[in-house]
């Protein structure tokens, strides 16, 4: 699934760097889950049960579509230009998952309702059916749920993945607060292990255990 700041292409090296802080843990918990690219792969690799949520209606209501009935077609329409317009212009008129399904699967890099996929519209379909059907399989064994970040409870035999809005990187809906999520991270970095995905990142208070270039640089 495309998603702004997907980790699909890395998400075995991401995993790979959290199974040492597993110990003793019961609960993979991921809040910020986005297109579940981690979680999905987590839920197969940790033997632990895999929680993902995010603060996105549209999107986790997708996610769960995904799961449920991914492999329904007549569940799922096609989205052509106009539609997308209309959709975006018409969110009232639409269940969530259908919005999230324009907004995301249709979307140009998957950024909500950036525009439209510009490509022959066949040839767009086949590509999102395929990813709905994979992604129906992917997301077989995660636990969903909407909530923000500082909603989720943490407990001690839990290992937590972060992957928030970068900081000072465009593309983001919405305004993010860093120095609040930092303080948050200090926090339940008490309780267990807290680890994030971060371009920016204060090494004097934080350990840094693993780095990827971008690579559009």
């Amino acid at each position: 699934m495309r998603y702004l700041g997907g980790k699909w292409k890395i998400r075995k090296w991401v995993v790979d760097k959290i199974k040492p802080f597993l110990f003793n843990s019961s609960r993979y918990i991921e809040p910020f889950c986005g297109s579940c690219a981690v979680a999905s792969l987590a839920s197969r690799e940790l033997g632990i049960p895999v929680y993902a949520s995010d603060n996105n209606r549209y999107l986790i209501a997708l996610l769960k579509a995904f799961k449920e009935f991914g492999d329904c077609d007549e569940m799922w329409p096609q989205i052509t230009r106009d539609r997308f317009i209309h959709i975006r212009e018409n969110k009232e008129l639409y269940d969530d998952y259908i919005i999230g399904w324009a907004g995301f699967s249709y979307s140009f890099g998957g950024r909500f309702f950036h525009s439209h996929r510009f490509n022959d519209q066949n040839d767009i379909d086949r590509r999102v059916k395929n990813n709905r059907i994979k992604m129906h399989k992917e997301l077989r064994h995660v636990n969903i749920s909407l909530m923000d970040y500082d909603e989720v409870e943490i407990k001690k035999t839990d290992v937590v993945y972060c992957d928030p809005p970068y900081k000072n990187k465009s593309g983001y809906s919405g305004e993010f607060n860093h120095a609040k999520f930092n303080e948050w991270v200090r926090v339940k970095s008490n309780i267990c292990p807290i680890l994030v995905s971060e371009y920016e990142f204060n090494l004097d208070e934080f350990i840094c255990i693993g780095e990827k270039k971008n690579r559009f640089q």
